[in-house]
């Protein structure tokens, strides 16, 4: 799988419920056991941001950021630890997948945001990571981002 190969990635099905308020921070792991989910948001909307950052909030997690360019979302990884992050492929002029390449190495799961779903293009290596469309429902947002932290390891 190169990076430099890409494939279009299917849209996150509506059929999941979202889990409850408690559910996800209810659930810890190895890296939550005594702290709240950390969740980074790359978003360049602020409207967009700001209801992620509250669906995550009602649902028992801290928002980190948002980070609005690659190179903020870059800064956000290094200095804060991370349990997962929601990231607009899209931010301006620039695509995300620097920080989709360095949150996989970190093995830290996201979930990815578009306005324009028909010509999304997903390199390879991050084909399999939710992808969902804009607007962003909370139950789906919340569903996806808790399929993806259950998951990790």
């Amino acid at each position: 799988m190169g990076s430099s190969s890409s494939s279009t990635l299917p849209m996150l099905s509506s059929g999941d419920r979202a889990p409850n308020a408690s559910m996800i921070a209810s659930e810890p792991d190895q890296r939550t056991q005594d702290r709240t989910r950390r969740i980074l948001i790359v978003e360049d909307e602020v409207l967009i941001a700001f209801d992620t950052q509250e669906t995550l909030c009602d649902a028992g997690c801290e928002g980190v950021g948002p980070a609005t360019s690659v190179d903020q979302a870059l800064m956000l990884l290094e200095t804060v630890p991370l349990d997962g992050a929601v990231m607009d492929i899209n931010l301006g002029q620039e695509q995300i997948w620097p920080v989709a390449d360095a949150l996989a190495a970190r093995k830290v799961p996201f979930v990815l945001l578009t306005g324009m779903a028909s010509d999304c293009k997903i390199p390879d290596a991050h084909r399999d990571a939710p992808l969902i469309g804009k607007p962003v429902l909370p139950d789906k947002l919340l569903a996806a981002l808790k399929m993806e932290l259950k998951l990790s390891p």
